[in-house]
C-alpha cells in the first residue's frame, strides 16, 4: 500500500458498514446509545459533503448543517408583526 492505492478506497459499501459497526461498538462499550443507522448517515454525508479530510470542527459544523437542512422562515409571535411592538419611552 505504499503506492498510495489504500488512500484511493472510497468510504461505501461494505466498508462504510463496517466502520459504522466498529464506530457503534465503541459507542456502547461507553455505555451510550446511538443507533448505527444515524452512524453511517453521518459517515456517508461526510463523504457526500467531501467534509472527511477536513478539520474536525469543520466536519461538526457541516455535518449539523446538513442534518438541519435550511431553515424555514417562521412568522413573528402574535402581537409583535410589524409594527406591532411597543414604542420605547
Amino acid at each position: 500500500m505504499s503506492n498510495g492505492e489504500g488512500r484511493a478506497r472510497k468510504l461505501e459499501g461494505a466498508l462504510l458498514e463496517e466502520c459504522a459497526e466498529w464506530i457503534w461498538e465503541q459507542i456502547q462499550e461507553e455505555g451510550l446509545f446511538v443507533p448505527g443507522e444515524l452512524i453511517e448517515l453521518i459517515l456517508t454525508t461526510e463523504r457526500e459533503l467531501n467534509l472527511h479530510a477536513r478539520p474536525l470542527p469543520e466536519i461538526a459544523a457541516g455535518g449539523a448543517a446538513a442534518v438541519r437542512g435550511p431553515r424555514p422562515r417562521r412568522a413573528p409571535p402574535a402581537g409583535r408583526a410589524r409594527g406591532g411592538g411597543r414604542a420605547g419611552g
